[in-house]
Formats: structure tokens, C-alpha cells, sequence
């Protein structure tokens, strides 16, 4: 394997790492932030689930919205590059911020408003990063191996993040 093609490899792989980091801690923490079996609870396990459902329905509806705008972008920086810029430090911060205690200290009513934005919001921007991200894939390389190559990296990043996040 040449060191360009690995390099290439490897940075695309790596940025399945972040991607993996935050999507893992809110499927598996954040139920457990708002509502723990013992101590204080933010909002009852059912309400957040209720809530949940609204965010994977914005996630859902995004989809084909952010992959036709990332198929039809023009910008010096390319069709894909862009979103993966402009999302990612959003997406940290809105993560961030679903475990940020002190938003969520209000009334039930006033927390699950905030909960439902915050979770609309990471849906949306993982969304915006995921999918083009993924799209990258045919546009590194027309070669079937050297996709499959880029695949496998993202895939090995994808396992690093997710050994991260359940630490």
C-alpha cells in the first residue's frame, strides 16, 4: 500500500471516531442521565423516551434533505467537506449541553422543551456530518478496493470511538 493511500485511509477512518464518541453517549447515557434507577431524576424515563422518538423523527426527516444538499453543493472545499466543517463543533457542543445539568433544573414541562430542541438539534447536525461523511467514500476513490480500504478504517475507527465512549 502506498503512504499517500494509507494516509488517506487513515484520516478518512479517523473521523468515524468523534462520530462513534458522541453517538454512542447519547444512545447509551443519556436515559441514564435524566432518569437514573436511584437518586434525583430530570424527567421520568417514559418522557424521555416520548421525547427521543421526536429527535429520531428529525433525524429521519434530515436524511434525504442533508444527502440532496450535499449531492449538490458547489464550494471550493467540495460537496462533502463543508458539512463535515460546520457541523462537527456544533454537534459537540449540543451533546455538551444534553448532559448539562443545570438546563434541565426548571420545571418537567420547561426540560422536556429543551429536551426535545437539544435532541432535534443533535439529530440534525450528526446528520449533517454522518451523511456526508459517508459520501466521501466514492469521491476519494472510484477504485472498488480502495473503497472497501476506506471502509474498513471507518469501520475500525467507528469500533476505537465506541471503546472510548463506554468507558
Amino acid at each position: 500500500m502506498k503512504i499517500e493511500t494509507f494516509k488517506r485511509d487513515f484520516f478518512y477512518g479517523i473521523g468515524n471516531t468523534g462520530l462513534a464518541v458522541v453517538n454512542i453517549v447519547v444512545q447509551t447515557w443519556l436515559i441514564y442521565f435524566f432518569a437514573p434507577p436511584e437518586g434525583r431524576i430530570l424527567l421520568p424515563a417514559g418522557i424521555v423516551g416520548s421525547i427521543w422518538f421526536f429527535g429520531r423523527i428529525v433525524d429521519a426527516l434530515a436524511d434525504p434533505l442533508i444527502s440532496n444538499w450535499s449531492d449538490r453543493l458547489k464550494s471550493s472545499f467540495g460537496r462533502r467537506i463543508p458539512f463535515l466543517l460546520f457541523s462537527s463543533l456544533p454537534l459537540a457542543l449540543v451533546m455538551f449541553l444534553l448532559f448539562f445539568e443545570p438546563l434541565f433544573a426548571g420545571p418537567a414541562l420547561l426540560s422536556g422543551i429543551m429536551l426535545a430542541v437539544l435532541l432535534g438539534l443533535f439529530y440534525f447536525l450528526f446528520t449533517a456530518y454522518a451523511v456526508p461523511y459517508l459520501a466521501l467514500i466514492p469521491d476519494l476513490s472510484p477504485r472498488r478496493s480502495e473503497r472497501l480500504n476506506l471502509s474498513t478504517s471507518s469501520a475500525l475507527f467507528n469500533l476505537i470511538g465506541t471503546a472510548a465512549a463506554m468507558l
